[in-house]
């Protein structure tokens, strides 16, 4: 479930019932929104700036910006899809039981 997409009411809710959680609690919620937010406003405002980036302060020609931004996300799928085998290993490995 995104957060993103909850009414008023829903949030008021799952924030009530992480009050029963002893796992996480307000605070945890808060940060949680906090963090989620601030990710959200960089990562949009990155977009939006890489071009300036790439012309003005690494002094990249205009005709290879395409080539390079294609490139840069090439890696980052890359990046994502190691990350993401890593933590599914980790995770696997770490609930398994030890001689079953």
């Amino acid at each position: 479930m995104s957060f993103a997409v909850l009414s008023p009411h829903q949030l008021q809710v799952c924030l009530l019932a992480s009050r029963r959680s002893r796992r996480l609690r307000r605070p945890n919620a808060r940060t949680f929104f906090i963090c989620s937010f601030t990710f959200v406003t960089l990562v949009t405002f990155l977009n939006f700036v890489q071009p300036y980036i790439l012309e003005e302060i690494l002094h990249i020609p205009v005709e290879q910006l395409g080539k390079v931004t294609g490139y840069l996300n090439v890696l980052h799928e890359g990046t994502d899809l190691i990350i993401v085998i890593l933590a599914a290993g980790v995770i696997v490995s770490g609930r398994s039981k030890p001689g079953a």
